[in-house]
C-alpha cells in the first residue's frame, strides 16, 4: 500500500513525540531543545509545527520537540508556566489571553465561511439583516470571532436573528428552510461545508471590508468546493509564539530560517500551501512580534 507524503510526515511526528515522552524535559532542556505546544496529532497545528522542524534541518538552531496538547489555551499555559519555550496560537485566544506574549511569525489562515442557499439572491451579510444565522453553540469561538467583526461591518448581533446550535446539523437546517445561513470557521474543505453545498447547492457569500478586528486576517477560501468559486473572506490565524525571555538571537535565526525556507513548509501540509512572507509579520497577529523575529522580518524587506 502506498502511503501518501503527508500521511508518512504525520506518522513520523507521532513518533518523534513517542520518543520523547521517554526522555526527561530536563534532559533535553540540557541537550538545547526548544519545547513546542501545539495540538492534538490530528489536527493542523502538530503537523505545522513538524514543518519549522523541516525548515530549522542544518540550521545548528536547537531542536523542536513538539507536544501534543489541548490547543491554543493550553498553549498560552504552557508557555506562561514555562513548560513552552514556543507555541502556536489561534490569534482570537491571543486576543483576549496574550498579554505580555510576543510572535515570531503568523502560520496558517483559519478562514470563516458563511453558507447560504443557492438561489435566494445573499451575496453580502448585510443581505442577511434580519435573516435566521445560525452561529454554533452560544459562547463558542464561531460564535464570539463572527460577533467580534460586526462593528466593523456596520453590522451587530441585533442584525440578524441569531440561532445557537450544534454545528453538526447545520447543514440540514439550511437545506430545510430552518435557516437562512450558517458560519463556520476552521479549515477547508470541511464536510461541515460540503454537505449544504452537495445537498441543496448551497453557496458561500464574501466577507470583506472588516475593520477594527486585529485578529482578524483577510484571506480567501480557494475553488474548492462544486459549483463555487474563490471566496474572498476573514480568518483567524495560528501565530507561532513565544514570549520576550527567547533570546533575541535564538528569535532571529527561527524566524529567519522560516522566511528562506517557506518552499519547504508549504509543501509538508495542505493548510500550509498558501503561506506567503509578505502577510506572515503583521496579518492578524494581534501581539507584538518578538525583536529578533522583526529584524529578521527587516531585513527581508517584509517589515
Amino acid at each position: 500500500m502506498r502511503i501518501s507524503k503527508g500521511i508518512a510526515f504525520g506518522l513520523a511526528l507521532v513518533a518523534l513525540a513517542a520518543f520523547t515522552t521517554g526522555i526527561g524535559r530536563g534532559e533535553l532542556r540540557a541537550q538545547d531543545n526548544l519545547f513546542v505546544g501545539t495540538g492534538a496529532p490530528t489536527g493542523v497545528y502538530y503537523p505545522a509545527a513538524g514543518a519549522v522542524q523541516r525548515a530549522l534541518d542544518g540550521s545548528g538552531l536547537p531542536r523542536l520537540r513538539i507536544e501534543s496538547t489541548g490547543g491554543s489555551e493550553d498553549n498560552v499555559a504552557g508557555l506562561r508556566s514555562g513548560n513552552f519555550d514556543l507555541a502556536l496560537v489561534q490569534s482570537d485566544v491571543l486576543a483576549s489571553s496574550g498579554s505580555g506574549l510576543v510572535a515570531l511569525f503568523g502560520m496558517h489562515d483559519e478562514p470563516m465561511a458563511v453558507v447560504v442557499r443557492g438561489g435566494d439572491g445573499i451575496s453580502s451579510l448585510s443581505a442577511l439583516s434580519g435573516r435566521r444565522v445560525s452561529v454554533g453553540p452560544a459562547g463558542g469561538g464561531t460564535e464570539s470571532t463572527f460577533e467580534a467583526i460586526l462593528p466593523g461591518l456596520g453590522l451587530s448581533r441585533s442584525s440578524f436573528t441569531w440561532v445557537n446550535g450544534d454545528p453538526t446539523g447545520q447543514a440540514r437546517a439550511l437545506c430545510a428552510n430552518e435557516i437562512d445561513a450558517y458560519v463556520f470557521v476552521g479549515g477547508h474543505p470541511s464536510a461541515v461545508v460540503q454537505q449544504a453545498i452537495a445537498s441543496c447547492g448551497a453557496t458561500l457569500v464574501p466577507v470583506t471590508g472588516v475593520t477594527g478586528c486585529s485578529f482578524v486576517c483577510a484571506t480567501t477560501i480557494p475553488a474548492m468546493y462544486t459549483g463555487v468559486p474563490t471566496v474572498n473572506t476573514v480568518g483567524l490565524r495560528a501565530v507561532m509564539t513565544t514570549t520576550p525571555a527567547m533570546p533575541e538571537d535564538t528569535a532571529y535565526r527561527l524566524t529567519q530560517a522560516v522566511i528562506n525556507n517557506l518552499d519547504t513548509i508549504r509543501s509538508l501540509h495542505p493548510a500550509l500551501a498558501n503561506l506567503q512572507a509578505a502577510t506572515m509579520a503583521t496579518s492578524g497577529i494581534p501581539i507584538p512580534l518578538h525583536p529578533g523575529a522583526a529584524r529578521a522580518f527587516r531585513e527581508a524587506g517584509l517589515l
